[in-house]
């Protein structure tokens, strides 16, 4: 209380998080190459909000049948996916690139606590640097990072308005975010900050 708060925020590692052909990516992955597809990437856990996904994605499929669900990264050991969900595992960081570029929506999942309430997602930052539309639980992170965009931002815990976020993205190609930050940019906040100090 009363001491100053410095946010020096994560950045995507610019060389490798850039737009790519998406067909390709989807080859490269044996992807359906023409199908929908909503993905997430990160740690498949409660903690984050991943029943969330799973029941808006099972609302999604009744008005959306052509849409598939995949997703990489740890799993919980509590966590059991549907049949129609697709995993592929934890993939390498040079594949995760190519991931985020197959996928329609990129949803970044997670909850309102202890974890959640300052997690920044370095997965958020990664897919808005290929352009692909997002939609992120509405955390005080996320909203900060997404400039308060409602397009991109669902209610915590919230299957129904996570479905309707990804439908409505659904519609998008690429996004075109603006300027991020760049690690060199964070590197000079946190210089600035510690000389400040």
């Amino acid at each position: 209380p009363e001491k100053p708060v410095y946010i020096i925020p994560m950045a995507a590692d610019s060389p490798a998080f850039v737009p790519l052909e998406r067909i390709a990516c989807r080859r490269e992955l044996n992807l359906p190459p023409f199908k929908t597809i909503i993905g997430y990437c990160g740690s498949i856990h409660r903690s984050r909000g991943i029943d969330t996904l799973l029941g808006a994605y099972d609302i999604l499929k009744k008005s959306c049948q052509e849409t598939d669900l995949v997703l990489t990264g740890r799993m919980g050991k509590r966590v059991t996916l549907p049949d129609a969900v697709k995993w592929l595992g934890y993939l390498p960081d040079e594949k995760v690139p190519i991931f985020l570029n197959s996928l329609n929506v990129s949803v970044v999942s997670n909850r309102i606590s202890s974890f959640g309430s300052y997690s920044y997602p370095v997965k958020l930052y990664e897919a808005m640097k290929c352009q692909i539309p997002v939609i992120a639980t509405d955390t005080p992170p996320a909203n900060w990072i997404l400039k308060g965009d409602e397009r991109f931002l669902a209610r915590p815990d919230d299957p129904h308005d996570l479905a309707d976020k990804i439908r409505q993205n659904l519609t998008l190609d690429r996004m075109d975010y603006g300027e991020q930050t760049s690690w060199e940019q964070s590197c000079k906040i946190l210089e600035e900050v510690l000389l400040r100090l």
